[in-house]
């Protein structure tokens, strides 16, 4: 059974292409090269974006992105930016092969495992949205 992420028409699905990435920072905390935000927008090829972000209650929440804007929980507004995501996700990860959610102990979706032509690409919800990028192993 899916989350409610996931059945509320977000859109997020296997056969689109990230064209790149972004993560959501507030202008005083360190950088995203630490592994870390409070959300992510993915720039989808075929136009529009997705807005990946960890709520208050550290579930994940995946809605239509508004890019190049922020979301509306940055406020107030200049106190925000978007900030290139390092490695492979901001690079352009290319077509999303699978999309599967992830859940804490209590069963509430606090994550989701993206899987990519190249990688894997796990977030995960807490204090920040916190992301590691998993090579695949080459087969044969």
């Amino acid at each position: 059974m899916q989350s409610a992420m996931f059945n509320d028409d977000c859109g997020l699905s296997p056969g689109q292409v990230v064209e790149s990435a972004f993560a959501v920072v507030f202008r005083e905390d360190p950088s995203p090269m630490d592994g870390s935000a409070e959300g992510v927008e993915l720039v989808i090829a075929e136009g529009g974006s997705f807005l990946l972000w960890n709520r208050t209650d550290w579930t994940l929440e995946v809605t239509q992105g508004d890019w190049p804007g922020l979301p509306a929980w940055a406020w107030p507004e200049e106190s925000w930016e978007f900030v290139a995501m390092p490695g492979p996700v901001g690079e352009g990860a290319g077509e999303i092969l699978s999309v599967v959610p992830t859940r804490n102990r209590v069963g509430e979706i606090n994550g989701v495992l993206l899987e990519f032509p190249c990688f894997r690409w796990e977030l995960t919800s807490g204090d920040s949205l916190s992301w590691a990028v998993i090579d695949k192993t080459p087969e044969g």
